[in-house]
């Protein structure tokens, strides 16, 4: 059901609380409630509505000539209107709903309404506050949504602006590297299994190590390229894992430990990805300190 048919069908919902629907209408409201228990619950609202405030408005007549122009305009005959007994008021909700296991049946009561004008004003009232609420909460949920963005675009900003500092933090730790009065370089060669391969390493025992590879090739799943550090006669020291991109260059930065002795060997090999905590696999580079 489109949403300018489910109005319709409100409207004369509305209409029908009042008792003012004709024939045709209340057929159409009967087949459309028989299918939609939410619009039959509608309805019996508005009718439940319509009765309490036939209750309790004062009963009061209209100027003759105001009542007529209402009555004209609701489609009612003036002078069935005058016949109609005071029973069949807003209390007697004009037409009421029988429901049985089967069907829906909207039966025709009277259509004179005393209080008629009030009732109708109050429903009026009611229809445009309930349009009212439904724009506030249409806002609302627009609002929210537009935080809610916000709020994702600020996660991506602060996460774009961390990492933005952590790479200037490299360079910079880099560029020590390259000025220190310690800096030694050293050259790696690829070895049988990648011998294109080729990196570079600038060392400072007191700046750290700047590392720069190219070429490597593309690794199998559950494997990583992991750079050491291996001072004379001692165990190799952990200096990190590279991620090569797609044309295979990684480069890396480690703070070398203050009290390592001088690197006298740096190499890379393939270890299970995680890394290992002592070299396991092929090597893939090899370079020797001067």
């Amino acid at each position: 059901m489109s949403a300018a048919d489910r109005d319709q069908l409100r409207e004369l919902a509305s209409l029908h609380a009042l008792g003012v629907l004709s024939d045709d209408e209340r057929a159409e409201l009967a087949r459309a409630m028989a299918g939609d228990a939410e619009l039959a619950a509608e309805v019996r609202q508005l009718e439940d509505t319509a009765g309490a405030l036939g209750g309790v408005v004062a009963q009061v007549d209209p100027p003759a000539r105001l009542r007529a122009r209402v009555l004209a305009v609701a489609g009612i005959d003036a002078n069935d209107a005058s016949d109609a007994p005071a029973s069949s008021a807003v209390g007697d909700r004009g037409a009421a709903v029988r429901r049985t296991d089967t069907s829906v049946v909207i039966r025709r009561g009277s259509s004179a309404l005393p209080g008629w004008l009030a009732a109708a004003a109050a429903l009026v009232l009611a229809s445009g506050l309930g349009l009212w609420a439904l724009q506030l909460r249409t806002s609302l949920d627009a609002m929210n949504a537009r935080v809610e963005r916000a709020e994702a675009d600020v996660v991506r900003i602060q996460r774009t602006l961390d990492l933005s500092q952590q790479q200037t933090r490299t360079l910079e730790a880099k560029n020590e590297v390259l000025f220190a009065p310690d800096m030694q370089r050293v050259d790696l060669a690829g070895q049988p299994v990648a011998p294109a391969s080729t990196a570079r390493a600038f060392v400072s025992r007191h700046s750290g190590l700047a590392f720069a590879a190219n070429q490597l090739p593309a690794l199998p799943a559950g494997k990583v390229y992991q750079l050491w550090v291996i001072p004379q006669g001692q165990s190799p020291v952990n200096a990190g894992l590279l991620a090569p991109d797609a044309s295979g260059h990684a480069s890396l930065f480690f703070e070398m430990p203050a009290d390592m002795p001088p690197a006298a060997v740096i190499a890379v090999t393939v270890e299970p990805a995680g890394g290992v905590p002592a070299p396991t696999g092929e090597k893939f580079l090899v370079g020797l300190a001067n």
